[in-house]
């Protein structure tokens, strides 16, 4: 069996987190969006909600679980990134920030409404 490359888990873990989100009545409008230095995995609409997605995946939680490592700095991309994508697009719906969370040994997906 080959091994995946870091770029291969991170699609894979990107594709069950849309999964996810469709399953949930989310609309994707974007993914790998890309402001400055920001870039967003995921792009989303929950009703009226424009919704910032983070995806975040580890092998495993023996080292802890993917989302401790999302920095402050990361955070404030994030919202740089997420206000851009909105006023580009003319969008007036509030927006919120989640976090979808991976462990794929565990086989393990946590979504983290309103994270920060």
């Amino acid at each position: 069996m080959k091994k995946l490359t870091n770029t291969q888990k991170g699609k894979a873990s990107e594709e069950l987190a849309v999964s996810h989100l469709l399953s949930l009545g989310y609309s994707i409008l974007k993914r790998n969006y890309r402001s400055g230095r920001a870039e967003i995995d995921i792009l989303a609409l929950d009703q009226n909600e424009l919704v910032v997605v983070e995806v975040k995946s580890r092998k495993s939680n023996q080292f802890g679980f993917p989302e401790v490592s999302i920095s402050k700095q990361k955070e404030q991309l994030l919202r740089e990134g997420g206000y851009a994508f909105k006023q580009e697009q003319k969008l007036s719906y509030p927006i919120r920030f989640d976090v979808i969370s991976i462990s794929i040994l565990e086989k393990e997906l946590r979504h983290f409404k309103d994270a920060f």
